[in-house]
């Protein structure tokens, strides 16, 4: 995972034609990057790919501010009396 981050940081935005390292670069280009990584046709520059997303998405929806916006109205267990705010 770690090689996975400093690949991204340091060497796709190299691949996509940018002289600045990932976090530098504006939300356009970051984006731009990111999908160059993701149609790369390196199986494994693939699965790094997918693997971020996979943990962003488990950060993102575990967080209980989310789980309106998706229709979830929370877990059972542990269930406050007047459910989750």
């Amino acid at each position: 995972m770690g090689r996975f981050l400093a690949y991204l940081e340091h060497a796709a935005p190299l691949a996509s034609g940018f002289g600045s390292r990932f976090s530098r670069l504006d939300p356009a280009k970051q984006d731009e990057v990111l999908s160059s990584v993701e149609a790369s046709q390196s199986e494994l520059l693939r699965a790094g790919f997918e693997g971020i997303k996979s943990l962003v998405f488990m950060g993102y929806y575990r967080d209980a501010r989310t789980w309106r916006a998706v229709g979830y109205d929370g877990p059972w267990v542990g269930r406050p009396a007047d459910g989750w705010q």
